[in-house]
């Protein structure tokens, strides 16, 4: 039995741009998709019409809000937006994979900004969905979003910078603090791309020129020893200009 999990921020509610999504997650072939920046003007619906998916749209402090789409059963949904921390809300999904077996998919989208103040924001936000969390250590979990952090130790690509993330980062000691990532890991969660990619640089964005990593899925402890593959998305051609991002992919198998 196998579960394919991605996570995409589809850039102002993908108007403009549906063909081209859909194109990039069909391509993608996930059975759960956790979606960033899903404004509410239908489109994340028709995108579950066209994937044959379960479309799930919830409320948000922000118009920019976390939805999901799934081709398996989803057996129940609870969305916070408790305002602080929440800047948008955090969604929470159970899928069911078969008749005796589920997993629990957190989706969420912090505050975006490199300057430290926001960072401390995240990592509020982060105890609270690693609060959210805690509850299902004993069972199937994953975290996955564009996180809007970088991780400790991972390389930035400054050249391809704006002018304005260039000043940011320099006010700072040329820093990008890492604080929110660092507390999924120390919450018992971990970082599917680096736990099998310790070397690579994993650039999400910009779609076209990547130059840093923003997007993550997480995995708790129990469903670790099923990952087989994480992957940021390439092709096809339609990646590129579908949104700034690209998805990431991850894959578990898991025995029958």
């Amino acid at each position: 039995m196998r579960l394919r999990v991605a996570t995409y921020n589809i850039l102002n509610g993908g108007s403009g741009r549906e063909a081209q999504l859909i194109e990039v997650l069909a391509s993608v072939g996930a059975d759960v998709i956790v979606l960033q920046e899903a404004y509410d003007n239908g489109l994340v619906p028709r995108l579950g019409t066209a994937l044959g998916m379960e479309a799930v749209v919830e409320t948000s402090n922000s118009s920019r809000r976390v939805a999901l789409l799934s081709r398996l059963p989803v057996r129940s949904v609870a969305n916070h937006r408790r305002f602080p921390p929440i800047g948008r809300n955090v969604l929470v999904a159970t899928v069911e994979l078969s008749d005796r077996r589920t997993v629990r998919v957190i989706g969420l989208h912090p505050v975006a900004s490199l300057w430290f103040g926001f960072e401390l924001w995240r990592w509020w936000e982060a105890q609270y969905a690693l609060r959210l969390a805690a509850p299902y250590e004993a069972h199937w979990c994953l975290l996955a979003g564009d996180l809007n952090a970088i991780a400790p130790g991972d390389r930035v690509g400054l050249a391809e910078m704006p002018l304005w993330l260039k000043w940011t980062l320099r006010t700072q000691g040329g820093r990008a603090f890492g604080w929110s990532i660092s507390a999924y890991g120390r919450g018992g969660l971990t970082d599917t791309y680096r736990h099998l990619h310790p070397t690579e640089d994993g650039f999400t964005l910009p779609a076209d020129r990547p130059n840093a990593r923003l997007d993550f899925i997480f995995a708790n402890g129990t469903l670790l020893p099923f990952l087989t593959l994480c992957e940021v998305v390439d092709s096809p051609s339609a990646v590129l200009t579908a949104s700034d991002h690209r998805p990431l992919v991850a894959e578990f198998v898991f025995p029958e």
